[in-house]
């Protein structure tokens, strides 16, 4: 089998070594194997030999030679995901870090679609010189870009997640504090910003499969995969939901509702962090707070869980009704009537019901 000149093949110029380069990797990797490897004490075989390619005079390559050299050249077929092993591993991590980067603000979404390409380039790269595939069989082609979006997006939303719980956690500090995780934060800019995310990813993924001529990846397919149901799956209100199951002191009774944008909503079922023995009602107390556009509004939360002469639990919408001042917007009103909340002593003994009927 003669692959030189193929995707994968490793060129090096002995004269420059900063021409050197992989067939179908990315410039980012093909910058990192220069400075790694081709540095200035890096001196070529003996028996390679040289070659003149794209003008470039004194590029060689290595001539590969083995006992059994059929046996390494052969293609083993596609691993059932491209993510798994040590190089797998990397690249989730990469992705990761790139997505936090992004959502910190670290990092534009125009720099978050050139990486993306540059991790299917070189993923590419990986497969093939692993001899998984030639890197021209385009149904191999496509599971590579289909494995990188499956989790790509399950990375997005759950960095989005995560940028609403820091968000949230600064206000939960200023009252019962974060150690109980008795709070849930929902911030409809990081819905949104997860979409666009979303949106950003699946061009990509769509521009590289027009490059590499393979058929088109279907997103929603793939997102129903079991290996990413776990956790919420990919959907940004079902990792919230995932979440505040966690904490049980609220939920989302329509997961499916669109949020309006520019709306905020903080609720912690345990105000005051100190126990005082004789004002035990503020130390029941919860706290609400709700922005939408240039509005705010505040509200403790009553509660008497021990004199139980007051329910441990309110749907939003009662309790906007009763303790909320001031007009609310209908596209907020009707956002909030979507969650219930409740103390953790209500949700231990009276809430499975509840929760079975919010998933």
């Amino acid at each position: 089998m003669n692959i030189q000149g193929n995707i994968g093949w490793i060129n090096v110029c002995r004269t420059d070594p900063s021409k050197s380069y992989v067939i179908g990797g990315s410039e980012e990797a093909n910058e990192e194997i220069r400075n790694k490897y081709l540095g200035d004490d890096y001196k070529l075989p003996d028996q390679a030999k040289s070659y003149y390619e794209l003008n470039a005079k004194g590029i060689s390559r290595l001539e590969l030679t083995s006992e059994n050299y059929n046996d390494i050249m052969k293609i083993k077929g596609m691993p059932s995901s491209c993510l798994s092993g040590s190089y797998g591993g990397q690249v989730i991590q990469n992705m990761k870090d790139m997505m936090d980067s992004y959502y910190s603000g670290e990092m534009s979404a125009e720099n978050v679609q050139q990486r993306i390409k540059n991790i299917c380039m070189d993923m590419r790269v990986e497969m093939v010189q692993q001899r998984y595939t030639n890197g021209y069989h385009a149904k191999d082609n496509q599971q590579i870009l289909e494995d990188i979006y499956g989790f790509l997006q399950k990375i997005n939303v759950n960095a989005a997640y995560a940028a609403n719980e820091r968000e949230g956690a600064e206000i939960a500090t200023r009252y019962g504090g974060v150690d109980d995780y008795d709070w849930m934060y929902y911030n409809s800019d990081y819905y949104y910003k997860e979409e666009d995310m979303r949106n950003s990813i699946r061009q990509t993924i769509h521009e590289m499969s027009r490059e590499w001529e393979t058929e088109d990846v279907d997103f929603d397919k793939v997102e129903q995969s079991p290996d990413l149901a776990l956790a919420g799956g990919t959907d940004y209100n079902k990792v919230w939901q995932h979440h505040a199951f966690q904490g049980r002191v609220i939920s989302m009774t329509d997961i499916n509702s669109i949020p309006p944008k520019n709306f905020k909503f903080f609720y912690q079922s345990k105000k005051v962090p100190g126990w005082d023995e004789n004002n035990r009602l503020e130390y029941q107390k919860g706290y609400v707070e709700i922005s939408y556009k240039n509005k705010t509004w505040l509200a403790d939360v009553p509660y008497d869980i021990y004199g139980d002469t007051q329910i441990g639990f309110y749907h939003m919408q009662n309790f906007m009704d009763k303790y909320l001042s001031g007009d609310i917007e209908k596209e907020c009103r009707d956002f909030l009537s979507k969650f219930d909340i409740f103390t953790e002593i209500w949700a231990s003994t009276k809430g499975d019901d509840m929760w079975a009927n919010c998933r």
